[in-house]
């Protein structure tokens, strides 16, 4: 367990690029096939009442993984840093919401195509607040990732304005979750932090579901396969991967891996409904890979960096 008093992590986050990457990418690839999963749940069941089931699932989908891995004890936060926990509660439920609003009302393809602004915002975040640093070739890497995700995304219909609104508000929020998180993987363990965020979250949304008439269980076994679904990929699944490729890597870094989820979420389309990617799609696909290469591959030299400076710091003191 990780206390207030306690010296950071000696295995410092860049000191694992590599695997912050393959944990950030596991974030995005399988996760994203509930972008497929909460239109259907929040039609049936309302916003509030989708997520009053969703999250108090995903705590229990938690709770079994650190019996699994026997790490019960880990889900304890020190009493300085529950503030802060309970802040990134607040800030996710309110990112949620406004996903899962934008969702409702406008398609996945276009709540995707907004959503890209969350890596843009968080990278410029972990520059100016974090002090992050990248190589001109992974500066590159993320114009390439932010363009092929445009692209991947680009919606060329007349969408819903309220949709848009509401993803771009939840993108200012999930830029300043995963901020705000980067430093919490500092001191609380990424699977405690993924249990009490994911509780919070709960508690908010029981609460909501309740004032606005919304707390019901559903009836049919097929709302109740996806909710487990969606609580296990989503909370779990993307979430806890998110906070373990944080306390390897930079926000900013890992964040771009994750923007490549407009990629993920084609392939589950094309797997889930059969359609064929438009060329223009085919094309921001592409750059988008690309991109996520530059950003990886130049990881070395930032590990080498990293060991020089330990080192040349070590011998001034």
């Amino acid at each position: 367990m990780r206390t207030d008093t306690a010296a950071p992590l000696e295995r410092s986050r860049a000191d694992e690029p590599r695997v912050g990457f393959l944990w950030a990418l596991t974030s995005v690839l399988i996760p994203s096939a509930v972008f497929y999963i909460i239109p259907d749940l929040t039609g049936r069941l309302g916003v509030w009442g989708t997520s009053a089931v969703w999250f108090p699932l995903a705590v229990g989908f938690y709770f079994l993984l650190a019996l699994l891995l026997r790490k019960v004890d880990c889900l304890a936060i020190s009493r300085g840093q529950r503030l802060k926990v309970v802040l990134l509660g607040l800030i996710q439920t309110i990112g949620t919401s406004c996903f899962f609003f934008a969702l409702t009302n406008a398609e996945p393809g276009l709540v995707s195509f907004v959503n890209n602004l969350t890596p843009v915002l968080a990278t410029l975040g972990g520059i100016l607040l974090l002090k992050e640093r990248f190589r001109p070739a992974q500066a590159l890497g993320a114009l390439l990732v932010v363009a092929g995700a445009a692209m991947l995304t680009y919606y060329d219909e007349s969408g819903s304005l309220t949709g848009i609104l509401f993803m771009a508000a939840g993108s200012v929020f999930y830029a300043a979750h995963g901020l705000l998180a980067r430093r919490l993987t500092e001191h609380v363990d990424p699977l405690a932090l993924g249990f009490w965020r994911t509780g919070l979250m709960a508690l908010a949304f029981v609460a909501l579901a309740a004032v606005q008439g919304e707390l019901v269980w559903p009836t049919a076994g097929g709302d109740w396969l996806l909710l487990a679904l969606g609580g296990l990929l989503g909370p779990v699944g993307s979430i806890f991967p998110y906070y373990l490729a944080l306390e390897r890597w930079g926000v900013g870094k890992v964040t771009l891996v994750r923007g490549t989820m407009p990629l993920w979420v084609l392939v589950w389309g094309l797997v889930l409904t059969g359609g064929l990617p438009a060329p223009l799609q085919l094309v921001g696909g592409g750059l988008t890979l690309v991109g996520t290469v530059l950003i990886v591959v130049f990881r070395r030299r930032d590990r080498k960096t990293a060991r020089i400076e330990s080192t040349v710091a070590g011998r001034l003191d």
